[in-house]
């Protein structure tokens, strides 16, 4: 008889027998498992995320032999205390494995590059355990060999969906109608755009600082928000949108010292040009003097598995793009990694004892997420070597960057014209002066 363990049924959200029968099936379609017994419990001791509950599942289930064998899942649901933008981004990840991976998966033959999902629900998912296959996160800097394995994921991701746009005759945004929509750097008034002005008063005084101009902080994250909206003139594709160390988890091989890597947490997918994920990944889990070293072999390796993985899915010669394309792409959209680092670290880079004085307060959290985290932030500066200095570094590179690249009098016209025409689209308004100034003191 199935047994569900007491504490389980409080935590499971109402993950029924039938659906955990259907996805044992699903894992292992081979063999005729019988469900005895199955329950969670917390997936680690340690925070694995801010906005949603990690567990893992535990099926015993019966062979045909009568042995009882023990299969584990990772299963993420919506947190009690979520908001609606946290809601929205569950689902966001839920429509995406249940709706769009399976047709993404046509032509795929080799290894796949995500977690594979087997219950997609709008308030809870259950994917492969791979912790159990040996795969770890590295919530360091990213080394050689990881970096190649990302890069080869990535590849392999972008080429399922030019191949599956290809396919569809029409972009992936209208395949799709809805779906894939900028849900991070966006101007909407709402918790993603009060989350960026937190980022932004951190970076201008982080600048401030440093004796840096605090203004370039402001003027690149707009940039930014025009930077992410499908590309007129560039390749889009489906984008991972959220590429740091702890979406992404490795196994190592010990016979030849490559990395395999798998892609997690597709809350933020959207649909762009098809580079913001490589300069993601390269702003956000290297440092500069690894980039200068790298950068250009890992772009090399991304057109390389992209462009065999288009042949491989009879996409014509002259239809995949190349090599120098991909450079002048790379660079066009530097600016993605460069803000994303630097509203990304002074979060992702908080050491343990920092990271849950952080989450556990609700209030507090709420606060350092959507008020101010301006205080918090230069506290745990002076308690963390390491964390100062690679958010001071994100900082440094940005006003840099700005600095060497950006005419910020005709980016901010342009700005603040797009700005207004988003704001006010039923009025004809046109302006004669503007002025930039530090978010904060």
């Amino acid at each position: 008889m199935l047994q569900t363990s007491s504490s389980s049924r409080s935590s499971h959200r109402g993950l029924t027998v039938q659906e955990v029968t259907t996805l044992i099936s699903d894992a292992f379609p081979s063999k005729n498992l019988e469900v005895v017994n199955f329950s969670l419990k917390p997936f680690s001791s340690d925070k694995l995320g801010y906005l949603g509950v990690h567990e893992l599942l535990t099926v015993e289930s019966r062979e045909r032999d009568g042995d009882i064998k023990s299969l584990t899942f990772f299963v993420k649901s919506v947190a009690p205390t979520c908001n609606d933008f946290d809601l929205m981004i569950f689902r966001e990840e839920a429509n995406f494995f249940g709706k769009v991976v399976p047709r993404l998966l046509w032509n795929e033959s080799e290894e796949f590059w995500a977690a594979k999902c087997y219950l997609a629900r709008d308030d809870l998912m259950v994917l492969e355990d791979l912790r159990s296959e040996g795969f770890k996160v590295n919530s360091c800097l990213l080394q050689d060999c990881q970096l190649r394995g990302a890069m080869v994921s990535i590849a392999r991701f972008h080429a399922a969906s030019m191949l599956l746009e290809w396919k569809s005759r029409e972009p992936l945004n209208k395949v799709y109608p809805g779906f894939f929509k900028e849900k991070v750097f966006i101007n909407d008034g709402g918790f993603a755009w009060k989350w960026l002005l937190t980022g932004i008063e951190v970076a201008e005084a982080v600048a401030l600082k440093l004796g840096l101009e605090p203004k370039h902080a402001s003027a690149a994250y707009h940039i930014m928000l025009e930077s992410v909206k499908p590309s007129k003139d560039q390749r889009n594709v489906l984008c991972h949108g959220d590429l740091w160390s702890n979406n992404m988890l490795f196994k190592e091989s010990e016979e030849d010292g490559t990395s395999c890597c798998k892609l997690v947490d597709f809350q933020l997918v959207g649909y762009a040009c098809y580079t913001i994920d490589v300069m993601q990944l390269l702003h956000l889990n290297t440092n500069a003097t690894t980039r200068q070293r790298l950068e250009r072999e890992l772009i090399q390796l991304y057109h390389s598995v992209l462009a065999e993985n288009l042949r491989k899915g009879g996409l014509e010669e002259n239809r995949i793009i190349g090599l120098e394309e991909i450079f002048r792409d790379t660079e066009s959209k530097r600016i993605c990694g460069i803000v994303a680092a630097v509203q990304y670290f002074p979060i992702a880079l908080l050491n343990k004892e920092l990271a849950l004085e952080y989450c556990r307060d609700v209030n507090k959290l709420e606060e350092y997420m959507y008020s101010s985290r301006k205080d918090f932030v230069f506290r745990a500066m002076t308690l963390d070597e390491n964390y100062r200095v690679r958010v001071e570094e994100s900082v440094r590179e940005l006003s840099e960057f700005m600095q060497n690249n950006i005419n910020l009098t005709r980016v901010t016209r342009t700005i603040i014209s797009s700005l207004i025409a988003e704001i006010l689209p039923s009025k004809q308004l046109t302006f004669t002066k503007f002025q930039v100034k530090p978010f904060s003191s």
